[in-house]
């Protein structure tokens, strides 16, 4: 009697069948962690801004200006440029040193408007900052829409924010 010296096609199609499968559940989980670990990343972007603002406080006597308001992240450039301004001391990540570094920023971190860059979040939106903002009157609001672009007030509940308890 022969031995047999390979898989028969029944098994070839059924191991096909389960990768196929396998492959099918890992694929449609990957958006909720890509998204699980952007929001993870923006508490922490914010933790270290807000480290830094506070260092920038205490050398400067008063926060950064800036005044992002609205719903739209496109409006938030402005005061995402002054935020990378004065807590990077350069005006772009190409630019000289012309300040005190509170904070280092990688170039994957930054978006650029003109000749100019600004801080973003994982989604590419800027952060939101505004100094003495309606959250946080005697210090600041820093925000992310954290991907929700509707530009809606409904939408502000989903934002990642430093006056929300994280």
């Amino acid at each position: 009697m022969m031995k047999r010296a390979g898989f028969t096609l029944a098994e070839v199609l059924v191991m096909l069948a389960v990768i196929a499968i396998l492959s099918g559940i890992i694929l449609g989980a990957l958006p909720g962690i890509w998204n699980w670990m952007a929001r993870a990343r923006i508490g922490t972007e914010i933790q270290a801004m807000e480290t830094a603002l506070e260092n920038f406080k205490t050398d400067c006597g008063q926060y950064p200006p800036g005044t992002a308001v609205g719903y739209n992240p496109g409006d938030y450039i402005p005061a995402s440029v002054s935020l990378y301004t004065n807590l990077c001391g350069r005006d772009s990540f190409a630019s000289p040193m012309t300040g005190k570094s509170y904070m280092d920023i990688k170039r994957s971190q930054l978006g650029s408007s003109g000749p100019y860059s600004y801080i973003q979040d994982p989604y590419g939106n800027a952060y939101g900052y505004t100094k003495n903002g309606p959250m946080n009157p005697t210090s600041f609001d820093l925000w992310s829409t954290a991907g929700k672009t509707d530009s809606s007030a409904a939408s502000t509940n989903q934002w990642i924010a430093n006056w929300q308890g994280r």
